[in-house]
């Protein structure tokens, strides 16, 4: 309770500091329902530099709307762009996966990304989902860090994925131990704000793959 008081606090100063653009005040203004009408459905993934069958995006990141939610996400931790996210992930999970032995867990980033943002955006978006999943924020772990992706081209975007994550030996053993979680009968999901080539999300699977589990997806807001 007061660590949610702190955040919403913390949320006005940004907002005071920040003031919402045209777009933005529409966005966060507008009815649930017609603010997911804004959102285009995300474009196939024909194009991904990486196979990703098991993984899936909601919407098409090349829309004004989606890509002002995703940057309130991703740099303002904005409570209204959350709470969007949050209900349509939600909404997404309950009627496309099974519920049994789902664990969300969210796209790691790096210590030195996390120290200079404050905060991990997939946690936050995994928070807005609520406690109708379980979720394990540290079986993941990344502790390669990399130049953002948007300052690279194609190629070295694909290289740069290789090998950056790695699993937490004591938390698998833990999460294994509490007996509701298994590596053949948990479907594990991880969430991103967005796919772009494929690269990172394809790593993150194969690493929690390697590790033994065998029914992974990814989950993206956009592509």
């Amino acid at each position: 309770m007061v660590l949610t008081f702190f955040r919403y606090i913390g949320n006005i100063f940004v907002e005071a500091l920040f003031p919402h653009s045209p777009i933005e005040r529409e966005l966060f203004s507008l009815p649930y329902e017609q603010v997911i009408s804004r959102f285009p459905p995300a474009p196939s993934y024909n194009r991904l530099a990486v196979p990703l069958p098991e993984s899936h995006s909601l919407f098409a990141y090349k829309n004004q709307y989606v890509e002002t939610l995703i940057w309130n996400i991703k740099y303002k931790k904005s409570i209204p762009a959350l709470t969007i996210a949050g209900k349509v992930l939600r909404t997404h999970i309950s009627q496309h996966y099974s519920k049994k032995n789902i664990l969300l867990i969210p796209m790691p980033s790096s210590t030195r990304r996390r120290r200079e943002r404050g905060f991990n955006q997939c946690e936050c978006i995994i928070d807005a989902i609520g406690n109708e999943f379980p979720h394990e924020y540290n079986l993941l772990t990344r502790p390669i860090h990399h130049d953002r992706h948007t300052l690279k081209g194609r190629a070295d975007r694909l290289g740069s994925a290789h090998g950056i994550f790695s699993i937490d030996q004591k938390v698998l053993e833990k999460l294994l131990a509490k007996n509701l979680f298994s590596h053949n009968e948990t479907h594990i999901i991880v969430i991103d704000d967005v796919i772009t080539t494929g690269s990172t999300m394809r790593e993150a699977i194969d690493t929690l793959k390697n590790a033994g589990f065998k029914d992974v997806s990814g989950l993206s807001l956009a592509h």
